[in-house]
């Protein structure tokens, strides 16, 4: 698409008599059906910031001309150029629009922006995602210098910092990718983080990165599922519980251990694969259920392809494939306990604990060093140290002997659940747009 048809269409929205209390501009590489944790957040996000009155615009890839324009719930929708419009003015429009977020990109981006008459710019600031390229990093340094009267908000979902793509610079990398992202974070007017590991984390780095309190809030990422009724749970999962070469399905009597996100070290698998073994030598009427995805060449999952054909777990283990978001609560939800051991501890920000919670599921994960306050071990979930498959392993046991405490775990969850739901989350990101404005109104730093 040229950089023309590109602004007729940004700029086309006009025509449309809606009335909305806020433009905003979100930004993010990666969008739904992409999978990607970022995306399905950002997708979530825009549309329930939607239906509180504000029309966003998700700025994405090219390549996603298939990108998700539907809400995430069913309801009266109407599709009006491109964008989807609810009944009460509800709008979120896909702009698969960059091809490369490269320092080319910077120009398209700024002449969206310009022509979108956007209230607010928000970047989902996740190092990968950008290519490890520098330039979203400049963004709101130039917007603040063009454009002082259009607030950038950044939503920090890691620490990674951009690395330069010239070999020469490289053996400055490390100072490099700091200065771009402490220049991003000095030039955006708010910064979003999304768990207290983060916050402790930029706390000790405020001589490198000296934002003031005011400028930064912590708010939390919400489930990535959707949240069955209790009553069509059994219904539908019963015939989603098939292995893909549909041998193995949860029978009378089976207790189901659950698992659910992308497969990598980070999350734990091979400690979970471990424990699971151990925990079903004592009490062989576990199952575990692995909502996700095995298939791949790298060693990490061969590792994994290989643990589960040993006997102690071949009759054992259900690998569903990929599930559409609604089959995928129901089956989690079915599950009597959930195991999710992540390697760097419990956070807020795993979208796939979220939705355990909110969906009344009895947890177990790992410690953290910086544990999430709103969380208690022991009444909300229980918690192991990281990389402990006998700890684990003996967690698993006593849930499963215990269905008094596994009821009291999942109603506490479903309880501490409310604080990340996503009305109250797009409430809070609302209220942080109306300060950013307000405070780029007066035209201070």
């Amino acid at each position: 698409m040229c950089l023309g048809a590109c602004l007729s269409l940004v700029a086309s929205y006009n025509c449309y008599k809606l009335e909305y209390t806020m433009r905003v501009c979100m930004i993010v590489p990666r969008y739904p059906p992409d999978r990607c944790g970022v995306g399905d957040y950002t997708y979530l996000l825009a549309w329930h910031l939607a239906r509180r009155g504000v029309s966003v615009d998700i700025l994405t890839s090219r390549g996603l001309s298939d990108a998700v324009t539907l809400p995430p719930t069913d309801g009266d929708v109407i599709v009006a150029g491109g964008a989807v419009v609810g009944a009460a003015g509800v709008r979120v429009r896909v702009l698969p629009l960059i091809d490369d977020w490269g320092w080319r990109s910077l120009a398209r981006i700024y002449a969206v922006v310009r022509t979108g008459r956007y209230d607010v710019v928000h970047i989902q600031y996740q190092n990968e995602m950008y290519g490890r390229s520098a330039s979203i990093a400049v963004l709101p340094l130039v917007l603040r210098a063009v454009r002082p009267d259009l607030p950038t908000v950044v939503t920090v979902h890691d620490y990674g910092t951009p690395w330069p793509r010239h070999t020469r610079v490289r053996l400055l990398a490390g100072p490099y990718g700091k200065a771009w992202f402490a220049a991003m974070l000095l030039n955006a007017r708010r910064v979003i983080l999304t768990n207290e590991q983060d916050e402790f984390r930029f706390l000790h780095q405020r001589l490198r990165y000296p934002i003031p309190a005011s400028r930064y809030a912590t708010i939390p990422v919400g489930s990535n599922l959707p949240i069955p009724a209790p009553t069509m749970v059994r219904a539908t999962a019963e015939a989603s519980l098939l292995a893909p070469q549909g041998s193995l399905l949860a029978s009378a009597g089976t207790m189901t251990v659950g698992y659910f996100g992308f497969v990598n070290p980070a999350k734990g698998v091979d400690t979970l694969l471990e424990g699971f073994a151990i925990a079903r030598r004592r009490r062989p009427h576990l199952q575990l259920v692995m909502i996700c995805q095995l298939h791949g060449t790298n060693k990490y999952l061969s590792i994994l392809a290989n643990r589960i054909e040993q006997p102690d777990l071949a009759d054992s283990v259900v690998i569903t494939g990929e599930l559409g978001d609604r089959q995928a609560a129901d089956v989690l939800a079915r599950c009597d306990i959930v195991a999710l051991p992540f390697r760097d501890g419990v956070s807020l920000r795993r979208t796939t604990l979220m939705a355990a919670l909110a969906l009344g599921c009895p947890v177990i994960s790992t410690r953290a060093v910086v544990p999430p306050a709103m969380l208690e071990d022991g009444r909300d979930l229980m918690l192991v140290p990281p990389q402990d498959a006998q700890a684990l392993a003996q967690s698993i046991v006593e849930l499963a002997d215990d269905p008094d405490r596994r009821a009291r775990l999942g109603a506490h969850a479903r309880e501490v659940a409310r604080a990340f739901a996503w009305p109250t989350i797009a409430e809070r990101t609302v209220q942080l747009y109306q300060q950013a404005v307000a405070q780029s109104g007066r035209g201070s730093a």
